[in-house]
Formats: structure tokens, sequence, C-alpha cells
């Protein structure tokens, strides 16, 4: 196995997303394969990218169809090889990087986002998250009617997200939650966040 390889399948069959560690986003890698062929590859590249110092890990799982909706179903079960250690994500975009076509710009992004915050580790984005569910606890607990308008004029003035959470002791996500009328409506004078219909299967 080599790098070309493992870019091309990364390109082709990969992706980037924001991991969840309660309400704190981190990058993950992930790929995905059917059947024992896909498990079979995903152990090479589980000795490929150890040998190269990156961690990775698979597991399989049987399809929705096979789980419930088609109990005989004869879809293979899916494997999915995820990489989420803030060094290893590093290490393998930009060894993926000069062989990619599709994701370039993606990897080229993440990359980015890490010269920028060098420190952003998995670890610290869960305590972040810890110390944010401590801090807040329910939506209304640490704030009042004239702090909720104050956090929207400020926010509307240009401040930012993050700046007023640390300002008034609560979460970025109960600031953003100001920001779109999902609480605090009725005092700032925003219409209520009301979350979109699904659309029906036709």
């Amino acid at each position: 196995m080599t790098w070309p390889y493992v870019a091309g399948l990364f390109d082709g069959e990969g992706s980037v997303y924001l991991g969840r560690v309660g309400g704190c986003g981190f990058p993950t890698v992930a790929i995905g394969q059917a059947g024992k062929r896909g498990l079979q590859l995903f152990e090479s590249l589980k000795d490929f990218l150890d040998n190269e110092g990156i961690f990775g890990l698979y597991r399989g799982d049987k399809s929705n169809y096979a789980k419930g909706l088609r109990p005989n179903s004869i879809h293979d079960t899916m494997w999915a090889f995820r990489i989420t250690r803030h060094n290893s994500v590093m290490a393998f975009l930009l060894k993926s990087l000069p062989y990619l076509i599709v994701k370039r710009s993606v990897a080229q992004d993440w990359l980015r986002f890490y010269k920028m915050y060098p420190k952003f580790t998995r670890a610290q984005c869960g305590q972040i998250s810890a110390d944010g569910r401590r801090r807040t606890g329910s939506c209304n607990r640490h704030l009042n009617r004239d702090k909720a308008v104050e956090i929207l004029n400020q926010l509307r003035g240009g401040k930012s997200r993050q700046e007023l959470a640390t300002k008034y002791g609560v979460s970025y996500f109960h600031v953003r939650d100001i920001e779109i009328g999902r609480c605090w409506w009725w005092a700032t004078g925003l219409p209520k966040f009301v979350y979109p219909k699904k659309s029906k299967a036709v």
C-alpha cells in the first residue's frame, strides 16, 4: 500500500467532518467500505498507517435494511475507518494532499484550521464542552431579559458569539440560540425559531 493509493481511496470514498464531544466538534477523517473485501482493505490500511505513525480504528455494522427493515437482507456489513486524533488527522491530510484531486481544497481548509489552532485537541474540546454544561445548565439559568437583549444588540454591533459567551458566562451555543430566536425570543422581539418540517417521501 502506498500514499497515492490511500489518497485515491480517501478522495473517492472518504470524508472529513466534525465529530461530536457533547456540544463541541472535532475534525474526523472517515472512509467507508462494504463486505469482506472492505474488511481486508481496512486491515491493510491500519497496518500501513500504524507504520506511518497515524492512529485509526475501523468497525463494522449492518445496514439499516439488515437491522430491521429486511431481517434477511443480503446487504454486506458496512465498515467505517475513522481517524480522530489531532496529530493523526493532520499527518494523514498532509501526506495525502499531494495526490488529492476532489478533496484537495477540503484538506487544505482543515490544515489551515490546525495551523490557526495548533493546540485544539479532542481532549480539550471535550473539556470545553463539559465546562460549558457546568456553566450553563438550562437555557435560562444564567441570563435575564435585559442580558439577553444586551447580547443580541452586541451581536448586531459586530461582537462574536464566542466573545459574548465568555463575557456572560454561558456557552457559544446559548448565544447562538438567542441570535436565531431559539430562546429568549419573547424578550428580544425576534420571531420564535421553528424547526423546518421534513418533506415526506413520495
